[in-house]
């Protein structure tokens, strides 16, 4: 249950963001983040700066990236704010999350419900990166 920046994963980044309330790890494809232990995310207060920085880095509106959610702290997820993210015109291709405990998983039942793609979950950080590339790999076979 280490950081991305204690993993070989870390070199790969192609930027690394650090907010008071998570560190955002941008790779070509997807993008990790790591929230603030005993955070309430919600849009208004985080969401929509991550979002934008994210998304003006890369030029894209999201919906060709894959989300990750890696799971090293508590926080909780205000799941109703995944629909101002569809509403602004952003989105996303997939969503993951990387839990360790057991509890990691319970609010992927409520966000499932707002959002377009379901939550694939992963108890391993390389599993997750693993299905993201080749997500990303088939894209560009299909798009040749």
């Amino acid at each position: 249950m280490k950081s991305v920046k204690h993993t070989e994963l870390y070199k790969e980044a192609l930027i690394e963001l650090n907010y008071d309330y998570a560190d955002v790890f941008v790779y070509e494809g997807f993008v990790i983040v790591e929230f603030a232990e005993g955070l309430v995310f919600n849009w208004d207060d985080y969401g929509q700066t991550m979002v934008k920085d994210v998304c003006d880095y890369l030029d894209t509106n999201g919906g060709d990236l894959v989300y990750i959610s890696h799971r090293i702290n508590n926080y909780s997820v205000k799941a109703t704010d995944w629909m101002k993210l569809y509403s602004l015109n952003y989105d996303v291709r997939a969503n993951a999350v990387v839990g360790y405990k057991p509890n990691s998983f319970l609010t992927t039942v409520i966000e499932n419900l707002f959002l377009k793609n379901k939550i694939k979950r992963f108890n391993s950080l390389i599993d997750a990166v693993n299905w993201v590339k080749q997500l990303v790999k088939e894209e560009k076979e299909e798009n040749v």
